[in-house]
């Protein structure tokens, strides 16, 4: 038994050839071009006619007897179309694989759609705590759920729709991010920041295998199979394109990082320029190791930087894996009301992290 796949050429089909292959399957390419390139990617290929040629039928039955087809791939819309509605005629035993490739490219956009329209309805759920700028459009909300879910990573869901909303009540400043990796969050507060601030954003994170140990084994046993370097690429492949001249980072652990962003207005990089900085932190994203000593080594580093009206999100409040992101946190909230001023006017859980806000 074996899996026909035509037209041979397009990349999904290729990369399935390949997958095929190694699992020891048998696999044959067919194309409508005679001499299509692809055909060095098949162990057995075939020609068979354009699909709206009217042998086409014919051939393809005969292709299937001959070879033993048991399955059929196609990346093609029109071709699958045509199986869909006439391989039952022609083969009744052969089964098409997939759905349909127009809803296979879709997919992400509908799936992304979907979660915006339950954050959307659950919108208002701050109240008027938070947000003194207009809310950005449906449209540029959709925009953001839909870019943001094609990032690797994690971000709570509900933690994208508070960021949402606090990024609508912050001051002027820099926007910060401790730990980066692929880039997700980062870029969600690079586009919360172009919607709603003139804010930059400086993310800071030693991409270093090293520094992500958590002394938690059963995370810290699959360190060996994550590529600190790779992640780094990840990181600008996702960011480049968004950027704007108003993005840029520093490959450091955080608190060298927060010494350079003390004492320099500029950051440099090849890959996103010259970026002003105003060493004043209008929003402060601590997402780096959460080892309780980590978490502190932050705070300590960055969050005397963070204005009046300023906000400070710790990530991974509630952590599954340890408390050290829960009790810094706690000790910094609890701390700055111990002062006859209050240094926070507002705390509050929402998605996976405890949010802050400076007083004003």
């Amino acid at each position: 038994m074996s899996l026909l796949i035509f037209p041979s050429g397009m990349p999904a089909a290729i990369a399935l050839a390949s997958e095929i292959r190694g699992a020891g399957k048998r696999v044959i390419g067919a194309s409508s071009i005679a001499h299509d390139p692809s055909r060095e990617h098949y162990p057995e290929w075939h020609m068979l006619p354009f699909v709206g040629d009217e042998n086409f039928s014919n051939e393809l039955s005969r292709l299937i007897s001959t070879c033993e087809v048991s399955e059929i791939f196609t990346a093609n819309p029109a071709v699958w179309n045509f199986l869909n509605s006439r391989l039952f005629e022609i083969a009744p035993s052969v089964r098409l694989l997939g759905d349909s490739p127009v809803a296979q490219a879709l997919s992400l956009d509908r799936q992304s759609r979907r979660v915006a329209d339950g954050l959307w309805k659950h919108r208002d759920f701050l109240g008027e705590t938070v947000g003194f700028w207009p809310r950005m459009s449906r449209q540029r909300f959709d925009a953001l759920v839909r870019h943001a879910e094609g990032i690797p990573g994690m971000c709570d869901h509900q933690k994208l729709l508070t960021l949402a909303e606090v990024f609508r009540n912050i001051p002027e400043g820099d926007v910060v991010e401790i730990g980066s990796w692929w880039g997700k969050s980062a870029f969600i507060l690079c586009f919360l920041a172009q919607t709603y601030t003139r804010s930059n954003v400086l993310c800071v994170d030693p991409w270093s295998n090293p520094h992500i140990t958590q002394a938690v084994p059963l995370l810290d046993d699959h360190v060996e199979e994550m590529s600190a370097d790779e992640a780094h690429q990840v990181f600008l492949s996702n960011l480049i394109p968004y950027a704007s001249g108003r993005l840029n980072y520093l490959r450091l652990p955080s608190v060298d990082g927060a010494i350079v962003y003390r004492n320099s207005q500029i950051v440099e990089s090849s890959q996103f320029g010259s970026v002003n900085y105003t060493g004043r932190i209008s929003f402060l994203h601590i997402d780096g190791n959460h080892m309780e000593d980590a978490v502190r080594a932050d705070v300590d580093a960055w969050c005397g930087l963070v204005a009046p009206g300023g906000w400070i999100c710790f990530d991974d409040y509630r952590w599954l894996y340890g408390n050290g992101p829960k009790v810094v946190a706690d000790e910094f909230v609890s701390l700055q009301l111990s002062f006859e001023q209050p240094g926070v006017d507002q705390a509050f859980f929402s998605g996976g992290a405890l949010f802050v806000r400076r007083s004003a």
